[in-house]
């Protein structure tokens, strides 16, 4: 086979019987690349063709080669030797066995046994295959031959501008020495032979590499992605990035991958963004055989995309002055109908106001109903709960729940209409409206369905409490709240007496038994202050305010 290097394993006989042991002289050195020759001899040369012929590698499963009746096993193969083995039959006849390894990569280095089988008789030796990479191969070369390179003037090869000029004796040679193991396209090196650096020019080589070259893969954000790949490399080398001020440029992830003969292909991404020169150089190193092989891009300004950082916020101040515009004019639209509304019914509402404040009487507390931590004034007109909780007598009528501070007026209702006003201005816990006689007074429970009619304020939150309970929508925070009881109609109402506004209203109701003004607070500091009212309620028999039907 081409470019074969064999050494020829002598079988030593010391002979009991027919055959001998086998008995190796030394490796087989194999370049990456090229074909490999591994041989024993039997001694005396017995005929090894009716024999069973076995070649293994240390680490496989399976056999590299197996021959046996006359033909080669080629199921019985390890499927990286398949179409890659031959046992030379034509040798066999003289004790010869010859097994070729075409193409050998640096995968197929290592440790080879030949086993001999024959009916009477089974012997096997090793043998060791070194492959090396194609860079190493040409330094023994160059040195076995004593390729001349010469001192003068005329030794050299230079490089300028990318244009060669040449001395004819120098190139010849060395490409001559060259193909024997390099098959890349032509490329560029720079070599550190002889007194100084020179940049020349010879053939692409296995080991050295290919020349790399720059792909544009498209755009990325604000940049251009550039992909540089190289293959044929051996060792694996380093690959850069670098900008035309001489600066190495922060690059992606280097991939790196070993081709059928054991060589490295090397690629890496950067993406590159507009700068003065807009020239890239993507450089290979290889640190084993201290060359580098580089290419530059150079890109034009009109190739980047353009800059719209600005464009995005106008578009968004566009969209929200779009958007800002029918609503600015919707809510003027708006909220003009709605001045002309209560232009229109201010009249009314301020007759209706009017009527039921007529319904207005004065409401005292009932100090026997009073929780123990409640302070009731003299007056009996103002409540605040206080830290102690005060030893009374329990009449009955007492609440004694220990989270709501009740207490009820001293006067209840069993028909007509009534309204009273309660200031609660800087009072931040508080709670109004009507209970039942017969509500429980030791487990309060504030909803209709227990006797309790009532809205409230924690924070600046109020709430409606009811089953279940939801907040009451209020605007402005009221200083003064009337309440007002339509027993007839079953309605309790209330209402912000600052701004003379409907809050809410409790309406169905079919009351039984007599109810009373609700009160609690939880506010230790202000008092919440029942206005005096200088009115009476109204009987059944008087009309009803449209106001509290609304």
């Amino acid at each position: 086979m081409k470019q074969a290097h064999h050494i020829v394993l002598l079988l030593v006989v010391i002979l009991d019987s027919t055959y001998g042991k086998f008995l190796v002289l030394g490796p087989v050195v194999a370049t990456a690349g090229e074909d490999a020759v591994l041989e024993c001899q039997l001694v005396p040369e017995i005929s090894a063709s009716n024999m069973v012929v076995q070649w293994f590698k240390s680490g496989l499963d399976s056999p590299v080669h197996v021959y046996r009746n006359g033909e080669d096993d080629i199921v019985a193969q390890h499927r990286n030797y398949r179409g890659r083995t031959e046992l030379l039959k034509y040798k066999l006849t003289k004790g010869t066995i010859s097994l070729g390894i075409k193409n050998t990569t640096i995968f197929d280095a290592g440790e080879y046994t030949c086993l001999v089988d024959a009916t009477t008789y089974s012997d096997e030796t090793a043998i060791i295959l070194k492959v090396e990479g194609a860079e190493l191969a040409l330094k023994k070369r160059m040195k076995k031959n004593e390729l001349s390179m010469g001192t003068g003037p005329s030794a050299g090869l230079k490089i300028e501008s990318g244009r060669k000029v040449e001395d004819g004796s120098f190139t010849v040679g060395l490409e001559r020495y060259l193909n024997l193991a390099f098959t890349c396209p032509d490329s560029q090196i720079i070599s550190n032979r002889g007194a100084g650096p020179k940049l020349i020019e010879v053939p692409g080589k296995e080991g050295f590499g290919c020349e790399p070259w720059i792909q544009m893969k498209g755009y990325h954000k604000k940049g251009i992605e550039l992909v540089c790949k190289s293959s044929g490399w051996y060792p694996r080398p380093e690959i850069q990035w670098v900008g035309d001020n001489g600066y190495l440029l922060t690059q992606a992830e280097t991939r790196y991958q070993e081709d059928s003969k054991g060589l490295v292909n090397v690629q890496t991404d950067i993406v590159v963004t507009r700068q003065s020169t807009n020239g890239f150089k993507c450089r290979i190193l290889s640190k084993h055989f201290k060359t580098a092989q580089e290419v530059t891009i150079r890109i034009s300004d009109d190739m980047f995309p353009a800059d719209l950082g600005w464009f995005v916020p106008l578009l968004v101040n566009l969209c929200c002055l779009i958007v800002a515009v029918p609503a600015v004019i919707f809510w003027i639209v708006k909220n003009h109908r709605h001045i002309k509304e209560l232009e229109l019914r201010k009249p009314f509402i301020e007759c209706e106001w009017k009527r039921i404040c007529d319904y207005e009487v004065s409401v005292n507390l009932d100090v026997e109903t009073a929780s123990p931590e409640l302070e009731v004034s003299e007056d009996l007109k103002s409540l605040r709960r206080t830290r102690t909780r005060t030893s009374l007598p329990d009449t009955g009528k007492r609440f004694t729940d220990w989270f709501w501070s009740c207490v009820l007026g001293s006067e209840g209702f069993t028909s007509g209409r009534h309204y009273w006003e309660v200031e609660v201005e800087g009072n931040w816990a508080w709670g109004l409206g009507v209970a039942a006689e017969s509500v429980k007074r030791d487990e309060v429970s504030l909803s209709p369905e227990t006797g309790f009619w009532t809205i409230e304020r924690f924070g600046d939150e109020f709430y409606i409490k009811s089953s279940p309970g939801s907040r009451l929508p209020v605007g402005q925070i009221p200083g003064k709240v009337g309440v007002y009881l339509s027993y007839e109609s079953g309605t309790v109402s209330f209402y912000s007496a600052d701004t003379k506004s409907h809050l809410h209203s409790f309406t169905g109701n079919k009351f039984t038994e007599k109810l009373y003004p609700f009160f609690w607070t939880r506010d230790e500091k202000q008092f919440l202050r029942i206005c005096s009212g200088s009115g009476k309620g109204a009987g059944p028999q008087e009309v009803a305010s449209s106001l509290t039907s609304q």
